[in-house]
């Protein structure tokens, strides 16, 4: 009984003391499936992170340029190699910043291959 005990109490314990909210938005179009994740750590502190797979037809892009935009801000890279047509990246986090809010509309442009696709990511969470 103890030991049950004890195994809920440090289960427990993290969700007690991290008061984290998480975000998800994401979107599929017929080249790109995208999660962007947000994890936020208070009332200006948050860290962010991306999923892209190409579920297009043919062989998948080696390298892309991608571009986030929001109300809180951009983010992008050029010439980011992908991996088996997959990217999993971390945007960073930022502290004393302003947050995602839940109803903000996120726009991302995917360029590839002399093509191109903008389109937004929906609050999944």
């Amino acid at each position: 009984m103890r030991n049950i005990i004890l195994l809920l109490s440090i289960l427990l314990l993290p969700s007690c003391i991290a008061d984290t909210d998480q975000l998800t938005f994401q979107n599929e179009t017929d080249h790109w499936q995208v999660e962007y994740h947000v994890d936020i750590k208070g009332e200006d502190s948050e860290s962010t992170r991306l999923f892209l797979k190409y579920v297009g037809e043919g062989e998948a892009p080696e390298n892309i340029n991608y571009r986030i935009d929001s109300v809180t801000g951009s983010n992008g890279g050029n010439n980011t190699l992908l991996k088996n047509g997959l990217l999993d990246i971390s945007l960073g986090s930022c502290s004393g910043c302003s947050i995602t809010r839940e109803d903000e509309e996120i726009e991302i442009t995917i360029e590839w291959n002399n093509d191109s696709e903008t389109f937004m990511l929906n609050n999944n969470s």
